[in-house]
């Protein structure tokens, strides 16, 4: 006798829809609500998912042309400096600073030259500016280049020297 309770319980047990959509729809309130959360999750986690991935195929697209340009040997794009620093400046905007445009980081760079003693001829040789006299341009045929290393070495340390704390920091007005 208790076979046969046992299997018509089981063939009652069989009979019952068992498919997701009937057991979601035969649940309680609060088991409904966890599984449409989870449901919703899920869906974010997959936007989130397909965008970081959208977002690190065009990066690595972007690396991957800068790579080719690189090495390639051809020269490097003159705006380079002007875009990285529209970039910058814009977060400089965005904190509440005005415009940087490339002529400010030439300024810095020359003052900063002035400020740790580097000769005044060797900090305009390194911005690239045409001596004043003219007689200098025309009969100085020395290319200071073992002075404009020196120079930028001593630039380089003075800037890591800033970002370590070493240095005195002016503040900028505004």
């Amino acid at each position: 006798m208790a076979s046969s309770v046992a299997t018509e319980s089981l063939g009652q047990f069989a009979a019952a829809d068992m498919s997701a959509l009937a057991l979601f729809m035969n649940a309680d309130l609060v088991v409904k609500s966890v599984i449409l959360v989870l449901i919703f999750c899920s869906i974010w986690s997959w936007a989130i998912i397909l965008s970081k991935r959208g977002q690190l195929a065009k990066l690595n697209r972007r690396a991957d042309r800068f790579e080719d340009s690189f090495w390639s040997g051809e020269p490097l794009d003159k705006m380079a400096v002007a875009r990285a620093l529209a970039r910058i400046a814009d977060r400089v905007i965005e904190a509440g600073g005005r415009k940087l445009r490339p002529h400010d980081l030439r300024r810095t760079t020359r003052t900063i030259m002035s400020r740790i003693g580097i000769a005044p001829h060797v900090a305009e040789r390194c911005l690239n500016h045409l001596d004043a006299n003219v007689l200098a341009r025309v009969y100085d045929g020395h290319d200071h280049r073992a002075a404009m290393v020196e120079a930028w070495d001593k630039v380089g340390a003075h800037l890591s020297a800033l970002r370590a704390g070493g240095a005195e920091v002016i503040p900028l007005r505004a």
